[in-house]
C-alpha cells in the first residue's frame, strides 16, 4: 500500500511540475519571442552652436517574432562611472555636469511611440535645437526604447494585470554622442600597457587603459600582430579592422584585445598597439602558450633527466673512487 501511495504521489508530483512549468519560465520564451532590434545602435554628430538638426533611427519587430510589440522612447542621461581602474559602467538616470545638457535640445517629430507586427519598421524622428550660446564640448544622450507584447483588441493593462502572463518590457538604447564646435579639446594618455608573457589557458591577450583628459569624447584603436617565433610572416593581424571604443571626457576605459584563435602550444613574437589623441603607444613580447598538463609534463622530464644526470655522475664517481683504491 504505501508503494502504491507513494508512486501515486510521484505522478501527482510531476504532473503539477509539468502544469507550472509554462507559467515559471514563460518569461524567457517571451523574451526570445518578443526581441526587437534598433538601427543604428549609435550615432556621432558635429553640431554648430544655433544650428538646427534632425535625426533618425529604426526600431525593428522581427520576422521571428510571435505577436505584435507597442514601442515607446525616451530621452534619458548617457555616461559612464568615474572608475580609476577603467571599468567602463553605464549610466542613464543621472545628468553629468555640462555634458548631458542636450537633453534640453531635444524634441520628438515624430514616432517615438507605436504598434510593430513582426518584420515591420518603426521610424523614430528627433530634432536637436542647439543654442547660440553652447559651449564647445561633448554632448550625450540616449534614446530609451522600450517594447513590450501588443494588448489583443478590446483588452487593457487593467484587465491584464491580474492575469498569470503579465506583459513585460524589454529595452534598448540608441546612444547619441555629439561634438559641439568651439573651444574643444582633445587629449588624453594611454597606461598599464600589459601582455602576459606566460599563458597556460585562453588567448593571447593584450590589455590596457586610456584616459579622456579633453572635454570631447574621442576613439581608442587597439591593434595586435603575431608573428612565428623564427618568421617575420603575421600569422595574426586587426590592422585593417582595429578594435574601436568611444571613451568620454574626464573618463579611463579598460579595454583587453584577444587574439581569439590563439593556438594550444605555441611560441610567438607579439606585438600590441594602442592609438588615442594623436598618442601611441606600443608593446613588443614574446609569448609562450603552454597548457598546465604540458607544463608539468616539461618539468616531469627536465626533473628525470637531472635525476638521471646526478645519478650518472654519482656512479661514475663512485667507480673512480674504486679504481684508485686498487
Amino acid at each position: 500500500m504505501k508503494t502504491k501511495s507513494f508512486i501515486k504521489n510521484k505522478f501527482l508530483a510531476a504532473l503539477v511540475a509539468i502544469m507550472l512549468y509554462p507559467l515559471v519560465f514563460s518569461p524567457l520564451t517571451y523574451a526570445s519571442e518578443t526581441s526587437f532590434s534598433v538601427t543604428p545602435m549609435t550615432t556621432e554628430i558635429i553640431l554648430e552652436p544655433g544650428e538646427h538638426y534632425t535625426g533618425t533611427f529604426e526600431v525593428h519587430n522581427p520576422a521571428t517574432a510571435s505577436t505584435n510589440i507597442e514601442y515607446k522612447v525616451v530621452v534619458t542621461p548617457y555616461y559612464a562611472s568615474d572608475d580609476e581602474d577603467g571599468a567602463y559602467s553605464y549610466q542613464y538616470d543621472e545628468r553629468v555636469g555640462v555634458n548631458n545638457e542636450i537633453l534640453d535640445w531635444i524634441t520628438f517629430v515624430s514616432g517615438n511611440t507605436g504598434v510593430l507586427a513582426p518584420n515591420e519598421n518603426g521610424r523614430v524622428l528627433y530634432a536637436i535645437d542647439v543654442p547660440e550660446d553652447a559651449p564647445g564640448n561633448g554632448q550625450y544622450a540616449a534614446f530609451k526604447v522600450t517594447a513590450k507584447e501588443a494588448g489583443l483588441s478590446g483588452e487593457t493593462e487593467e484587465s491584464n494585470a491580474g492575469a498569470m502572463g503579465i506583459k513585460q518590457e524589454f529595452a534598448i538604447a540608441h546612444l547619441l554622442f555629439a561634438e559641439v564646435t568651439g573651444e574643444t579639446v582633445k587629449s588624453g594618455d594611454i597606461l598599464n600597457l600589459n601582455m602576459p608573457s606566460l599563458i597556460l589557458s585562453g588567448n593571447i591577450t593584450g590589455s590596457s587603459i586610456v584616459k579622456n583628459t579633453g572635454n570631447v569624447h574621442g576613439k581608442a584603436k587597439y591593434t595586435m600582430q603575431v608573428f612565428p617565433l623564427f618568421s617575420s610572416e603575421e600569422i595574426y593581424t586587426n590592422e585593417e579592422h582595429p578594435d574601436a571604443y568611444i571613451v568620454l571626457p574626464d573618463r579611463s576605459r579598460y579595454v583587453e584585445t584577444a587574439w581569439k584563435e590563439t593556438p594550444a602550444v605555441g611560441i610567438f613574437n607579439v606585438v600590441y598597439t594602442v592609438e588615442f589623441e594623436g598618442k601611441t603607444q606600443q608593446l613588443s613580447k614574446l609569448v609562450i602558450k603552454c597548457p598546465i598538463w604540458l607544463l608539468f609534463t616539461i618539468i616531469f622530464v627536465i626533473a628525470v633527466i637531472a635525476l638521471w644526470v646526478v645519478m650518472k655522475y654519482r656512479s661514475r664517481k663512485k667507480s673512480r673512487i674504486k679504481n684508485e683504491d686498487f
